[in-house]
């Protein structure tokens, strides 16, 4: 296969628009919904879960180190089916993969909840994570087919929703229904939900199949699950100052593994899932760049406010601790549409991305300065802003992501990127609290603490400028 060229002309081809932008037609748009609400259920059963853990660890009267894997395992299974997205795509069609990941996902749900042991809660919360870990790049494949390139940014704008709701909706949620009843019900309250993903995804969304279909190198996909997985572990340990001669093993296996891919998937012939030559591109290699950047800031920053919130009062509830996100969520929600509006009128992301990654950089520097009072009306503003800004910064990149690559390749294009977004998202949390124990052993206090780990994020997010220079600008001809 003839590698990507790196042509600005090539690049921008995705991004040249007609002279009118056609509208969403009402069965575009609920189709979209029905994609947006695969994507939240297995998103938000993420962070579900990890209210739950203090009721689990009474039911089976279990440590809660050990519980905690009903989370963990959920996670790092969700990571270790994403290469595979790719090559089911092209094998059985992304609609018929959607489908049966929400089958299974769903099956692995009703038997969560009817768990006899914390051992079988565990072993099917990975059968879940199984089946929820392929949903989020599906929704993005599926939206690219169902969208029409002059709809493509608002589409993708559109199912882009889930990702900023889950992480509030989820603690909030779970918090709410434990109160009222048991973490039993808090896993099943995703079935209905998971069920209009799947129903009408199954009728209404066609399946399209590719006709040259790449034979798969399983091998290298198997090397790169374990790979994936103890990563994941190693920055959990790291992240949870569980610093032992175990963590090190981690470390260097996870090095071994990762080097023994890279070495086979050089020489291999057959796909390994994604593509390693996208790199070559110049607006992939930037888009990437930028996603990795606004995940970690994210994951950073979703990480060290419930924790300044619980810190200064061990007694807050966890519904005001879900709710402190919720000004950014709202930011976001408010101003995605329009920017997907944006990107299909004007096909110009670069400027959309620097602007967003600007006002990211800018509030995050901010949070800096109100960390010992997040509850002040000057703090709730900057978070509210900075959701704004993260729509400016992350939306266009759901397009630029296949500048200059043919239909066919927009598979491996979405689980190489999905692939970036998981290992940011570990490296922003592990960063995030890292920091803090670094910081605390020479800062004066708890507040400058997280002044100095927020300042860190921000000149992060700023350095991250100069790859917009790497995106595709309007297409004038």
């Amino acid at each position: 296969m003839a590698g990507p060229n790196e042509s600005d002309t090539e690049a921008n081809t995705v991004l040249s628009h007609d002279s009118t932008t056609s509208s969403i037609t009402t069965r575009i748009f609920w189709r979209s919904m029905i994609l947006a609400a695969g994507g939240f259920v297995g998103l938000v059963d993420s962070s579900i879960i990890a209210i739950a853990v203090p009721d689990i660890a009474s039911d089976f009267d279990a440590p809660v180190n050990v519980v905690q894997w009903t989370s963990s395992g959920y996670l790092l299974a969700m990571a270790t089916v994403i290469p595979l997205t790719s090559s089911l795509c092209h094998r059985y069609g992304a609609q018929r993969t959607w489908v049966v990941s929400l089958v299974v996902f769903t099956g692995a749900t009703l038997a969560a909840g009817l768990a006899w042991s914390l051992g079988s809660l565990i072993v099917f919360r990975v059968i879940q994570g199984l089946g929820g870990g392929m949903l989020f790049p599906l929704m993005r494949l599926l939206a690219v087919e169902i969208a029409g390139q002059s709809r493509m940014g608002r589409v993708m704008a559109l199912t882009a929703v889930p990702v900023q709701v889950a992480p509030i909706v989820g603690p909030v949620l779970g918090g709410v229904i434990i109160d009222q009843s048991s973490w039993r019900w808090a896993l099943w309250a995703s079935i209905p939900l998971a069920l209009i993903a799947l129903i009408p995804a199954a009728v209404w969304i066609p399946n399209r199949l590719i006709d040259d279909v790449n034979r798969v190198d399983y091998w290298s996909i198997l090397v790169l699950m374990p790979s994936v997985t103890i990563v994941i572990l190693f920055l959990t340990r790291v992240s949870s100052s569980e610093f032992s001669v175990s963590t090190f093993i981690f470390g260097i296996i996870a090095v071994c593994l990762l080097f023994g891919f890279f070495r086979r998937a050089k020489s291999s012939t057959r796909s390994i899932g994604f593509e390693l030559t996208f790199l070559r591109i110049k607006s992939f290699r930037a888009t990437s760049l930028i996603v990795f950047s606004n995940n970690f800031s994210m994951m950073g920053v979703t990480f060290l406010i419930p924790l300044i919130i619980e810190t200064s009062d061990p007694n807050e509830s966890v519904i005001t601790v879900g709710l402190s996100l919720a000004p950014q969520g709202i930011g976001t929600l408010l101003s995605v549409l329009y920017v997907g509006k944006k990107i299909d009128v004007s096909g110009d992301p670069r400027r959309l991305v620097f602007a967003g990654l600007t006002g990211v950089a800018i509030t995050t520097f901010g949070l800096a300065v109100y960390a010992n009072n997040l509850s002040a009306p000057a703090a709730l503003v900057l978070l509210l802003i900075r959701g704004i800004a993260l729509a400016f910064a992350v939306a266009p990149t759901m397009l630029t992501l296949y500048a200059g690559l043919p239909t066919e390749k927009y598979a491996e294009a979405t689980t190489t990127n999905a692939i970036v977004q998981q290992i940011a998202g570990a490296f922003g949390a592990a960063f995030a609290a890292v920091s803090v124990q670094v910081a605390s052993q020479y800062a004066s206090d708890r507040n400058s603490v997280f002044s100095l780990v927020f300042a860190a994020l921000a000149i992060i997010t700023a350095a991250t400028l100069l790859s917009t220079r790497g995106l595709p600008t309007k297409n004038s001809g």
